[in-house]
């Protein structure tokens, strides 16, 4: 017998295929690719940020394939409804989560005429004008400037507007400090650039507004003047006072709010917070 070697040599070679029992596909990239969007359009998450988007299924991005130079991609979309998941993410870290049901243009109650007049004036200005006008509302504390411009904005951001609320005293508290620092343009853009800014309680602090006060208001609604930025308002000072404080933005607000501004006349009996006490 032969070394295991010499055995090798002797036994046929067989270059011959081996059988399988069934041949791969060849890949296809427009199938591979339809499949993952189907995975990821069929899958679904919990609603979060306060909204429940049946386009999405709450997964805030919507697969599609999509053809560039005749080649197929897989691409991912942000959903319409991540403006309104951001806007409500701001009212919450506002304090405002409570608000955003509470303060609705439904549940704004209208027991006098005032209160109709106050409202329907609102109701214009969702119905038409929102795009083009400012909302400015001024006067009497506790009538319902605060309720009246939240569901405003509220209504706005629904329709799938990104959206910021912002007190005016915390504005400034978080803006005064950076004046001469690098950041405070950084900081001073988010509310010159988002696309609908709700500032409620406007030049009211401990006092007299100082000249930083007045320069950071300036700063803000000069940017979203010039650049048609939907802005509403709601304060103590009626727009007369501002005019008197401060003319050149007294005047933005006054020609960009056109026939939307309200005047509550001082009177402690439209202070329905006092009412309800």
């Amino acid at each position: 017998m032969g070394t295991i070697t010499e055995e090798l040599k002797k036994a046929p070679l067989d270059l011959s295929r081996p059988e399988r029992s069934s041949e791969r596909k060849p890949f296809n990239r427009r199938d591979d690719i339809d499949q993952r969007v189907k995975w990821h359009n069929e899958d679904s998450a919990e609603p979060w940020n306060g909204v429940d988007c049946p386009l999405c299924k709450n997964r805030g991005t919507i697969a599609i394939r999509a053809t560039i130079d005749r080649l197929d991609y897989y691409q991912l979309q942000v959903c319409s409804c991540m403006p309104r998941r951001n806007a409500h993410k701001y009212l919450v870290q506002a304090g405002l989560e409570g608000m955003i049901l509470e303060h609705t243009m439904e549940s704004f109650e209208i027991d006098f005429d005032w209160q109709g007049r106050m409202k329907q004036k609102a109701t214009d200005y969702l119905n038409r004008h929102w795009k083009v006008n400012w909302f400015y509302a001024g006067g009497q504390p506790g009538s319902g400037k605060t309720k009246l411009c939240t569901a405003i904005t509220m209504e706005i951001i629904n329709r799938g507007n990104e959206g910021l609320y912002v007190i005016w005293r915390d504005l400034i508290n978080r803006l005064k400090p950076t004046m001469n620092t690098d950041g405070y343009m950084k900081m001073i853009e988010k509310y010159q650039r988002v696309a609908v800014l709700y500032i409620d309680d406007f030049l009211e602090s401990h006092g007299q507004p100082t000249d930083a006060d007045v320069n950071i208001a300036s700063e803000i609604l000069k940017y979203r003047y010039m650049n048609s930025k939907t802005t509403i308002i709601s304060s103590e000072w009626t727009l007369d006072a501002v005019l008197k404080l401060d003319e050149a933005i007294g005047s933005r607000i006054q020609e960009l709010c056109g026939p939307f501004v309200l005047s509550v006349a001082k009177d402690d009996s439209k202070n329905i917070r006092r009412a309800l006490r």
